[in-house]
């Protein structure tokens, strides 16, 4: 059973446009550089500077432990629709991956939120590289992200 309305226009270009509302800055230059560790084991600290334009945004977000931080990868892997994902012996769909060859150069990380001053996040947690776009962020919270 299909939920899209038949008599709405349906986007057949196959693009889609976002805004940045911010930049990353990490102490990663490349991507093998980040180290495959649990977010309770990643203390890498960094900030996420968010654009004067969407500075209000972030009003209250300091009453959260925890974001989803959307970016854009800028420097991603070729995609690739079967992968091998490390510590892994057998092939994936990429979509049951976290690998970043993807169709569309996404990524979404669960960051500490230390503090905030001005328009600058504080984060604990990075996994990103230095200067990646933040196209959006979310507060982490737990009485509707975890699963019972």
């Amino acid at each position: 059973m299909s939920f899209r309305d038949p008599n709405r226009e349906r986007n057949d270009t196959g693009k889609v446009s976002f805004c940045t509302i911010g930049y990353i800055s990490s102490p990663y230059e490349d991507p093998t550089q980040i180290p495959m560790v649990p977010l309770t084991l990643n203390d890498t600290e960094g900030t996420i500077e968010i654009l004067p334009q969407f500075a209000l945004g972030i009003d209250k977000l300091d009453r959260f432990s925890h974001i989803y931080v959307v970016y854009h990868l800028h420097r991603p892997i070729k995609a690739q629709i079967k992968v091998t994902p490390p510590f892994q012996s057998e092939e994936y769909g990429v979509f049951a991956t976290r690998f970043n060859c993807r169709p569309n150069p996404l990524a979404m990380s669960i960051l500490e939120l230390v503090k905030i001053e001005g328009n600058i996040l504080h984060v604990r947690g990075i996994d990103m590289i230095d200067g990646e776009a933040v196209l959006d962020i979310k507060p982490f919270v737990a009485d509707f992200d975890q699963i019972p």
